[in-house]
């Protein structure tokens, strides 16, 4: 079989449809550099036919829930080039394989076609995919924790936040205009840091109009602060000036910062890999109802956000925000990414509010290779209103100015499926 042209890896529970052979063909003759294909599934069982539409390749996805799945279609001088398939557990064996051929640079997408069928949701051993991922971190393995995800047999990457693995971090605190008094806010968040314990230095930066002086209670927390700006976005891009640490955090003032730094964790494990851009926390309202979990453009252009959904779901069907992936854009209200990726890419663009900002950005740095991840295990607690939820509340002509730069890539966004119902997701941009 690693001979073959092609090879299609599967089990006794998947079937696969008849035409698989020929779309697979097609793709491969459209895209020759891609090593690895996998399909859309339809579900038959006791509550009707449901498909599982997939996203193109989403490492982040995969690490967390092996979402790819079987059947899995390997051109021939990969499988050989990994030795094969050996021993039994196909699905395990295969999803060992899809980490490798990610590790190693080999290109992996979808056919976006229901292609294949199944009697029950696709289940996957907790400590099989465990040791999987283990194996994945390689020499960084000390540097994470592998926990149990939210929903059955998914996992989740925490940083140990350790003298060795916690780097120097800088926290931008931007405030809104009606948003109390500064000095109120400042001294909160630098309380909650300093029962942190983090174990590297933390700056804080924030704008002030320099009425209060913060350093007699700022004990171990760097606080700077700048005149405040006229224009929201330009505040940002003065703080990421400002900063003297690499890894940056963008936080809204009126996101309820957590009485623990566990919320810095799963930010942490993925901002800090070198071809992530950017990472935002899931937002959940004051109810337990998740309301950001990331945003796509779908196939007529408009932008779909991930949320709005009720904090208890059905399992198998892996809802927005219940594991970390990947998504096109981020939450503004809540940024992690790093200072050189910002000094390349010129920051933010001050035409646009702060949502379409941020959106902006983690668009260009797309076109850079980089990815933008929704990390779920400690979520952020927001006010459930539109403004504080995500939504890109902008001018009409930042969106238009928005559209014309974007709107053929949100058109076929990866990180949407075009069969994909508008159920359970907002779109904007009409």
């Amino acid at each position: 079989m690693p001979h073959a042209e092609w090879a299609v890896l599967t089990s006794s529970g998947v079937q696969t449809k008849p035409i698989l052979a020929a779309h697979l063909l097609a793709h491969a003759a459209a895209r020759p550099d891609v090593g690895i294909f996998y399909v859309d599934e339809l579900v038959r069982d006791s509550r009707g036919d449901w498909p599982l539409l997939k996203p193109d390749f989403d490492l982040t996805w995969l690490v967390s829930a092996n979402y790819v799945g079987l059947p899995l279609c390997v051109r021939g001088d990969i499988l050989a080039r990994f030795g094969g398939v050996h021993g039994g557990g196909g699905a395990f064996q295969a999803y060992v394989l899809l980490l490798r051929a990610a590790a190693a640079g080999i290109a992996i997408t979808r056919i976006p076609e229901l292609l294949a069928e199944r009697t029950t949701p696709p289940r996957h051993d907790r400590l099989l995919h465990a040791q999987a991922v283990a194996q994945w971190l390689g020499p960084d393995r000390p540097l994470y924790e592998i926990v149990d995800g939210h929903l059955p047999s998914t996992l989740e990457l925490l940083r140990r936040l350790t003298p060795e693995a916690a780097p120097p971090l800088t926290i931008c605190l931007v405030q809104d205009d009606s948003h109390g008094t500064a000095a109120d806010t400042v001294l909160t968040v630098v309380q909650r840091l300093q029962r942190y314990d983090y174990p590297a230095p933390i700056q804080l930066i924030v704008e002030h109009d320099g009425s209060a002086n913060f350093s007699s209670s700022a004990a171990g927390i760097d606080v700077t602060a700048l005149a405040r700006a006229n224009c929201r976005t330009r505040a940002r891009n003065a703080m990421w000036r400002a900063s003297r640490h690499e890894l940056m955090v963008f936080l809204d003032a009126r996101i309820d910062l957590p009485e623990q730094a566990s919320w810095l964790n799963p930010l942490l494990a993925h901002a800090l890999q070198e071809d992530v851009g950017g990472c935002s926390p899931v937002l959940m309202d004051r109810e337990g109802a998740i309301v950001f979990a990331g945003m796509a453009g779908d196939s007529l252009g408009l932008l779909r956000l991930a949320g709005r959904e009720p904090a208890q779901q059905d399992a198998s069907e892996t809802p927005p925000g219940g594991t970390s992936r990947e998504w096109s854009m981020l939450s503004w209200q809540a940024f992690a990414t790093r200072r050189s990726l910002l000094e390349e890419t010129n920051g933010f663009d001050e035409r646009f509010g702060p949502a379409l900002a941020v959106a902006d950005l983690c668009l260009k740095l797309r076109m850079l290779g980089m990815r933008s991840v929704c990390a779920a295990p400690v979520p952020l607690t927001v006010d459930s209103h539109l403004e504080v939820a995500g939504l890109p509340n902008d001018s009409a002509g930042g969106w238009a100015r928005f559209m014309e730069r974007w709107h053929p890539f949100l058109e076929q966004d990866p990180c949407w499926h075009p069969d994909m119902p508008p159920s359970g997701a907002c779109a904007w941009g009409s």
